[in-house]
């Protein structure tokens, strides 16, 4: 609704939503998973896929830890001769991942989440679901290695990603860049609270 004039491909991760795969505790500890660094290869399918099927321009956004799997994917991209994106949206990104899972026992809305949070078992699940792992990973040093333009999005009160850790890696940034803020919405829902503006500074960017 937002963007009717653009192609627009949203994929699920293997085991998620409608996608084929296994997914879970178990499985992540024995098999593995595709999230953090393995998340690359679905990653650079995607971006392959829009190049063969569009040569409009692709803009690849990542969504909270999202933003830094899509950094890496870039970099992964850029050192294997491989298609990139054209452009890339960091949405409520933060340096670590380590510094948003932290605050989610007191920041998480929803009861049973934040019960998993402070029970430590949700640690252990998403250590093991960013296995090949990202978790330790720093935006910002990746972010010095990327040179296509980089639009950030951040709820002002993100109680998850705060306003300065965005702006710290929108800082860092190398390329053209264009930093969005709103004072109404949610983490990574800035863009269902204020549409009209999220619309209008997408496309200036």
């Amino acid at each position: 609704l937002l963007f009717e004039k653009f192609n627009v491909l949203i994929i699920d991760w293997r085991g998620i939503g409608e996608s084929d795969g296994e997914t879970g505790l178990l499985h992540a500890l024995l098999h593995g998973n595709p999230f953090g660094t393995n998340a690359y290869p679905d990653i650079q399918a995607a971006v392959d896929f829009m190049t063969k099927e569009s040569n409009k321009p692709i803009i690849l956004i990542g969504f909270c830890f999202g933003a830094t799997m899509v950094l890496h994917a870039t970099i992964q991209a850029q050192k294997n001769n491989k298609p990139i994106a054209n452009a890339l949206v960091l949405n409520c990104a933060s340096p670590r991942f380590e510094q948003i899972l932290s605050r989610a026992g007191i920041a998480e809305d929803r009861l049973f989440q934040r019960m998993l949070i402070q029970s430590g078992i949700a640690q252990i699940y998403i250590d093991q679901l960013a296995n090949g792992s990202l978790i330790g990973a720093n935006a910002i040093d990746l972010i010095k290695d990327v040179h296509l333009p980089c639009y950030f999005e951040h709820f002002t009160y993100d109680p998850f990603a705060t306003l300065a850790e965005g702006i710290d890696i929108y800082n860092a940034t190398q390329g053209p860049k264009m930093f969005m803020t709103s004072d109404i919405g949610r983490h990574v829902r800035m863009h269902t609270k204020v549409p009209y503006q999220y619309h209008q500074s997408f496309i200036q960017f």
